[in-house]
């Protein structure tokens, strides 16, 4: 039979964080692959351009804590209806929480396996954004709920399944990367000098980069503390900042008032700045709190640029200190020294990315023909589970999967 695919998800672009920068190279490698069944997704994602994509959308309710991404309200027949003329085999969700529970509506449905990708740490967004502590249980038990009804999930490194098992899952997972978009070609040495020049930048001084989602957190401040002692040390150094997201502007309030003004430079989310930064870039600070490994450390090896990893983060345990990329201890001091002499020896750094470039990154079409092979034996241990446990209710699913199939011709 052949697969397809209906991606559930409530992050998708223009939205700026990981998760929707992942999704849109889901639904690129599916779409090229002739995978792609749809994309249901609240209404207020679906954009004022067309999309290439086949969109489901459904009413949003409201926004998360941050105020930035919608909250949907998946309960229309008619919203069932449309999915399930999407004739998925397949129901892979990024989102855990209203995109898992439209997921185990369609499943009793449609008889069609889910895979979760548990991107990021939502147990951690909870204790953020939600004061109530009646909510925060409940939303706690959810959670844990839709990840326990999954027929897969799906991690993209080992430190995921810490977070796991912290929320209480003791269930199985399978771990698939993610690839990198970028381009390994290197940009021109005009393209290089027209930068530098842009931003008056001497060939003397060394460019950092953060590349995130821009919320404020514990490390976000850290970093921004440490480059103010730097730079009262008469320490040279530029960064860029590249990313956008809900506290951008009051974290440009803040370089303002530590008069890094001058020094820091917000670059948006352009692709065109985003390959150019990353090749010219000499450091890059990963910062991000979640324990998951940032999509950006990925990038940031496909265009060998090492990256210095805060102790406690995923990044720390997959880069070796000193070969493929920099440790530091989450404290002032401790990351102030360790910029200080990583920018010290610019040729150690060059080294270190060639180094990572070497074992870390792959493409995105390397990783999705991966993940499509993997689409299948979920699908296939599925309907050896629902045969074995319920063979009339099997047989009642395999009828409306060959419905579905003919319907399609």
């Amino acid at each position: 039979m052949e697969q397809r695919v209906l991606v559930l998800t409530e992050a998708m672009p223009p939205f700026t964080d990981g998760v929707a920068s992942t999704v849109q190279q889901y639904l690129e490698g599916l779409q090229s692959a002739g995978l792609l069944a749809g994309v249901a997704l609240p209404r207020s994602l679906e954009g004022q351009d067309p999309s290439p994509y086949h969109l489901i959308g459904y009413p949003t309710i409201g926004n998360t804590g941050d105020g930035e991404f919608p909250i949907g309200f998946p309960v229309s027949r008619k919203l069932l209806r449309a999915c399930r003329e999407a004739r998925p085999t397949v129901l892979h969700v990024h989102t855990p929480f209203m995109s898992m529970l439209l997921a185990r509506r369609l499943r009793r449905k449609l008889h069609c396996p889910i895979v979760l990708s548990y991107h990021v740490d939502s147990a951690m967004d909870i204790n953020r954004y939600v004061k109530s502590s009646l909510l925060r249980r409940y939303l706690h038990r959810l959670l844990l709920s839709n990840i326990n009804a999954a027929d897969e999930i799906w991690i993209s490194d080992n430190a995921a399944a810490h977070k796991l098992r912290e929320i209480g899952y003791t269930g199985g997972y399978y771990v698939t990367e993610s690839g990198t978009n970028l381009s390994a070609c290197e940009p021109s040495g005009d393209q290089i000098l027209e930068l530098r020049a842009r931003y008056n930048i001497s060939y003397q001084e060394p460019i950092l980069l953060v590349a995130e989602r821009l919320v404020w957190h514990p490390n976000l401040r850290l970093l921004l503390d440490c480059l103010h002692t730097l730079h009262s040390k008469d320490v040279g150094f530029r960064l860029f900042v590249l990313g956008d997201g809900p506290d951008r502007a009051s974290i440009e309030e803040t370089v303002a008032s530590l008069r890094l003004d001058g020094l820091v430079h917000f670059v948006g989310t352009s692709l065109e700045n985003e390959r150019l930064i990353y090749h010219c870039a000499d450091l890059h600070v990963a910062t991000s709190p979640y324990h998951f490994v940032p999509q950006a450390v990925k990038n940031a090896a496909q265009c060998s640029l090492p990256t210095l990893a805060m102790y406690g983060s995923a990044s720390y345990e997959i880069l070796e200190d000193g070969v493929t990329g920099l440790h530091a201890q989450a404290t002032a001091n401790a990351l102030s020294d360790a910029i200080m002499t990583a920018l010290a020896d610019r040729r150690n750094l060059r080294r270190i990315g060639q180094q990572v470039k070497i074992e870390l990154p792959q493409t995105w079409v390397e990783a999705m023909a991966h993940n499509v092979r993997r689409y299948k034996t979920v699908v296939a241990q599925y309907w050896e589970r629902s045969f074995f446990l319920n063979p009339k209710q099997a047989a009642k699913a395999t009828a409306t999967q060959t419905e579905l199939s003919q319907s399609a011709t």
